[in-house]
Formats: C-alpha cells, sequence, structure tokens
C-alpha cells in the first residue's frame, strides 16, 4: 500500500512493483495497468474534453492488452 505523502525513489518503487508481480503476475500487473490507462482516458475525455490525451491512453492501454493476452504472460 502506498502510504500518502510518501515519495518513494525509483528503486523502491520498482522493489514495490516487483513484489506485486511476485505476489500475483506480470499478466496481472499488466492487466492493472490496462484499466488505470482506460480509467485515466474516460477522466479525460469527461473532465478536460481532452481527446487528444484521451487517445493516448486508450492506445497505450490497447498495446498493453495485446502484450498482456499473449501466453507467455499468463504464467508469468
Amino acid at each position: 500500500m502506498i502510504t500518502p505523502n510518501v515519495v518513494l525513489s525509483p528503486e523502491d518503487m520498482q522493489d514495490n512493483l516487483e513484489t506485486l508481480i511476485d505476489k500475483t503476475s506480470a499478466n496481472f500487473v499488466l492487466n492493472c495497468i490496462v484499466q488505470i490507462a482506460h480509467d485515466k482516458a474516460d477522466h479525460l475525455r469527461t473532465n478536460w474534453q481532452d481527446e487528444n490525451a484521451a487517445k493516448q491512453w486508450e492506445k497505450l492501454a490497447s498495446k498493453l492488452e495485446t502484450l498482456a493476452d499473449k501466453p507467455e504472460f499468463e504464467t508469468l
């Protein structure tokens, strides 16, 4: 869990992400990022009417979804 107002070093962030992958899977983490990207796109469209930025988040989500759907990531 991330504590509010605590700044983590890049190394600490990477360690936390690695721990999350170890406890779940690379596929799970990628799918979480896909969902976050879709949510960000929706937020940008709804609250900022920024279709260009929303499309960039959707493009990222699509690419990560393709990667997450590969069979080799299901077991990592």
